[in-house]
């Protein structure tokens, strides 16, 4: 579940975007950047390139790379990230002890707020019971 749940979170990061201040003068694209300038770092794209993902777009439960950005890295790494999995391992294996061939119902468009994350105003799913 572990691996499925990376791929998960890979193709819909938490959090999409981080913001970050600029300690050393750099040059990122054709861009000066000086110390103080702020800049947004975004993981939700990071998590989707091609190059490291191969069709990053794609939700592949059968993908041999899922290391992601999702919860931040090195020092940035979310403190509350093992708590969040455990939570979402929790849910999902309730979930699914219920229930069976749950899926999203795709005669519904996905509708999000944008923001820091994009979470779904509402997602809906048919499913058979267990």
């Amino acid at each position: 579940m572990a691996r499925d749940l990376n791929e998960l979170f890979r193709h819909e990061s938490p959090v999409q975007w981080v913001g970050r201040t600029v300690t050393a003068p750099v040059e990122l694209s054709g861009v000066s950047l000086m110390p103080g300038d702020r800049v947004m770092a975004h993981i939700g794209s990071a998590n989707r390139d091609g190059a490291i993902f191969g069709e990053g777009d794609t939700l592949d439960f059968t993908r041999r790379q899922t290391r992601n950005l999702c919860y931040g890295l090195g020092p940035h790494y979310c403190i509350g990230a093992p708590l969040a999995r455990l939570m979402i391992q929790i849910a999902f294996a309730e979930l699914l002890e219920r229930v069976t061939h749950l899926r999203r119902d795709q005669s519904r468009p996905l509708s999000r707020r944008d923001g820091l994350g994009r979470p779904l105003r509402e997602l809906y799913v048919t499913f058979d019971a267990r």
